[in-house]
């Protein structure tokens, strides 16, 4: 008995020494920069086109208020904007006539940012966020490590209440 007690236990300490080893490979992925990075954000104008050596009108939210914006495309500063009491920007900027597409037009500070493709006629969009969500993966060890567990209780179980039924029958 005190045999498998001990077994029970190394077979715990050893699951969980691999649930604490999977937490501590996932965290890593998890300490990536949060999307979105701050508070504020910024938006195009509707309807707007972007192009290398065009105007574009940009507008944003979450600044400081009454704070200096300056504004970058591809980090090359285009433009500086006064944020409002309620810190949003309103402001036309110049798309440099070098710039590279997808071009990232970034807010600084608190340091916010909207990728658009350049076209020569195509309404500009912004790009779809491809970063890591490794979440899900720690849930579904989890639940593996907590199947695994009791497949391993009702496996000693089982294979003790067969001993003990063979006791007994032998004995009668």
């Amino acid at each position: 008995m005190e045999e498998t007690v001990r077994r029970v236990i190394g077979v715990m300490g050893v699951m969980f020494l691999m649930a604490a080893g999977t937490a501590a490979l996932a965290l890593p992925a998890g300490a990536q920069a949060i999307y979105p990075p701050t508070s504020c954000s910024l938006q195009l104008a509707s309807g707007a086109t972007a192009s290398a050596g065009s105007t574009l009108g940009v507008s944003g939210t979450g600044f400081a208020a009454d704070s200096v914006v300056t504004l970058a495309v591809n980090g090359e500063a285009v433009g500086q904007a006064t944020a409002s009491g309620a810190g949003t920007i309103n402001t036309t900027i110049a798309v440099p006539s070098n710039a590279t597409s997808p071009a990232t037009i970034s807010a600084t500070p608190p340091g916010c940012s909207l990728t658009v493709a350049l076209s020569a006629g195509a309404a500009a969009r912004p790009l779809a966020f491809t970063g890591s969500d490794s979440e899900p993966l720690v849930i579904a060890g989890i639940v593996a490590l907590a199947l695994g567990t009791a497949l391993v209780f009702g496996a000693r179980r089982r294979s003790g209440t067969r001993a003990a039924a063979e006791a007994v029958s032998t004995t009668v």
